[in-house]
């Protein structure tokens, strides 16, 4: 199995040939990202033309992300008005984020992009705040931008509601 290497400031990635390409489609690489060549180099994923259409444009990506991540606060907030916190408060170890990451192989539940195990955001299928647990069928890998406009909506709202921007 090829496996591409990008470098992201001082985190490195060793991603799949063939989930590198459905990684930089979905705009998850970004211009100054070094990404392994042929001839075993790193360059700036700027300079290379194969790149360049899947490369985001600044201002598109921060405006989409504020987007996802203003629509998610937004959306959890009303929902969450007159809601007592979850009781269990207690973090997810690296075990149960391991297991989960490599039971999705890697992929978000939502768009189905592949996300970087640093960049994993394990999302609650049915979040604490509506008594949700921390138990693995409960969760599930996401990515950062599908994660954060979830707020508190459970799994299957928020898939009709990703179905009903489409």
């Amino acid at each position: 199995m090829t496996l591409i290497t990008v470098r992201r400031g001082a985190a490195e990635y060793h991603i799949p040939h063939d989930a590198f390409w459905s990684w930089a489609r979905s705009g998850w690489l970004l211009p100054n990202d070094l990404v392994s060549c042929t001839d075993g180099s790193l360059r700036p994923a700027s300079q290379m033309p194969d790149l360049a259409p899947y490369l985001p444009k600044q201002e598109n990506w921060t405006g989409l992300a504020v987007l996802l991540a203003g629509l998610g606060m937004i959306l959890g907030y009303a929902y969450l008005a007159g809601r007592r916190p979850a009781r269990n408060d207690e973090p997810l170890n690296g075990h149960t984020r391991r297991f989960v990451y490599e039971r999705d192989d890697g992929f978000c539940d939502y768009c189905d992009e592949w996300v970087p195990f640093e960049e994993l955001h394990v999302d609650h299928r049915k979040p604490r705040v509506l008594g949700g647990s921390n138990h693995p069928r409960n969760l599930t890998t996401s990515c950062a931008p599908c994660n954060l406009s979830k707020g508190s909506m459970t799994d299957g709202t928020f898939r009709r509601f990703l179905d009903s921007l489409q």
